[in-house]
């Protein structure tokens, strides 16, 4: 949760640990810098002059860069848009001078370690109080300006106008993916992102599509059959006895399929020299998220480190769930029937090359701006290539490409 602390010296002096009361605002970028300017504002008379100093430039961009654009276009798309809209409020009603700037160098010296200390104290008491949002209706703007209006602004006008009914799987889900993410990002999140992340570049149309039918759990798997009278039955795994939930599907079933792929997958990441940690279902569902920091933010995550990790990780996941169906499904006369273990290796090394000459002739300047960059395609796959070029040596046009990933890779006994 993003918090925002005010400071006011002088004689009068006081501070405040604030917030927005809003979860959707709380983990907006810069929250805390907008609620505490909002709450100065709240707490300075209208006919005294106000001098605001933060200590990035964030707030002077918000108000005097994107403000006449974001009004024009009714707020759409601004994330953190309610505590803005009310802090601009605010500052309208002003008959005094309002000043804002960034720390210089005195501020450093003799303020700032003062308002760290008051911060300090006040973050021990508590989380702090939310901020106060109400709008006096004579200062408050509302809809979009017609003379800069377009149609596509029109439409996502409308869009966010339209009540979205909620499905309570998607709710439930999304709840536990943004938990997750927030344990271990540093970053805010929030819905938005989560969505937005599902459709990543760097996952293919029909994963992007898998991942976000996960958020939705609109899989037909597990619990979606309980609900089909004569049809409960195919809710349970036929080997395992437990329901048949995509969790259990992609990281618990006891069917070679999943085991192995993951095994391979561990294999290729530690060959670049990387620590492994299995990724949870949670993980899986923001991956898009997720991997700008799998490797924690301190060290900071290269990020030919974070491609790979998403494109390991799809492609495995969208493979398990391929090798399920088809044994679920293709062969669902014949229980006992089997992947090989052979089988899954060459699947899966097959899934990961087509990945690698994906990114060879995506790297073509026929592309243009949209090609991808040779330093990042080697990059991403240095170290896991048959015959290992040297570090950073283009191999994209080289003959040898066409073996791929390294077979020692997804040997079915584990060898890595």
């Amino acid at each position: 949760m993003s918090s925002g602390f005010v400071y006011a010296a002088g004689v009068h002096e006081w501070s405040a640990l604030v917030f927005a009361p809003n979860e959707k605002d709380r983990f907006a970028p810069h929250s805390g810098e907008v609620v505490a300017a909002l709450r100065a504002a709240q707490g300075t008379p209208k006919d005294a002059p106000l001098h605001l100093v933060t200590v990035s430039t964030h707030l002077g961009k918000v108000l005097i860069e994107n403000l006449e654009a974001w009004e024009n276009d009714d707020w759409v798309g601004v994330k953190g848009a309610e505590p803005i809209r009310v802090l601009v409020n605010e500052l309208r009603q002003r008959c005094a001078p309002t000043t804002i700037r960034s720390l210089d160098g005195e501020d450093r010296l003799l303020r700032l370690p003062l308002a760290l200390r008051r911060r300090e104290d006040a973050m021990a008491q508590g989380p702090g109080e939310p901020v106060n949002l109400d709008k006096h209706p004579a200062f408050n703007i509302t809809g979009a300006k017609l003379a800069t209006l377009t149609q596509a602004t029109a439409y996502r006008c409308l869009r966010e106008q339209t009540a979205v009914p909620e499905r309570p799987a998607t709710t439930a889900i999304v709840a536990k993916v943004l938990t997750s993410l927030r344990g271990a990002t540093s970053k805010p999140v929030d819905e938005s992102d989560l969505w937005i992340g599902t459709r990543h570049k760097d996952f293919q149309r029909k994963v992007a599509d898998f991942l976000w039918k996960g958020l939705h759990g609109a899989h037909r798997v597990g619990a979606y059959w309980s609900k089909m009278q004569g049809y409960e039955t195919r809710g349970a795994c036929a080997t395992c006895g437990a329901t048949e939930s995509m969790e259990h599907i992609l990281l618990n079933c006891a069917h070679n399929g999943q085991a192995l792929v993951w095994r391979f997958a561990q294999n290729l990441w530690e060959a670049k020299g990387l620590e492994w940690h299995a990724p949870s279902f949670e993980d899986i569902l923001g991956l898009g998220l997720q991997s700008r920091e799998v490797l924690g933010p301190r060290p900071r995550t290269r990020a030919c480190h974070a491609r790979l990790w998403r494109i390991l990780v799809s492609e495995s996941v969208y493979l398990i769930w391929k090798l399920r169906c088809t044994r679920v499904i293709g062969h669902q006369d014949d229980a006992t029937w089997e992947h090989s273990p052979e089988a899954i290796a060459t699947s899966w090394l097959g899934t990961m090359n087509k990945r690698v000459r994906q990114d060879v002739a995506s790297t073509s300047s026929r592309f243009g701006r949209s090609a991808l960059k040779k330093t990042l395609v080697t990059a991403t796959w240095e170290g896991v290539m048959d015959g290992k070029p040297a570090a950073g040596k283009d191999w994209t046009s080289l003959d040898w490409v066409l073996v791929g990933i390294s077979p020692n890779t997804a040997t079915p006994e584990g060898g890595g």
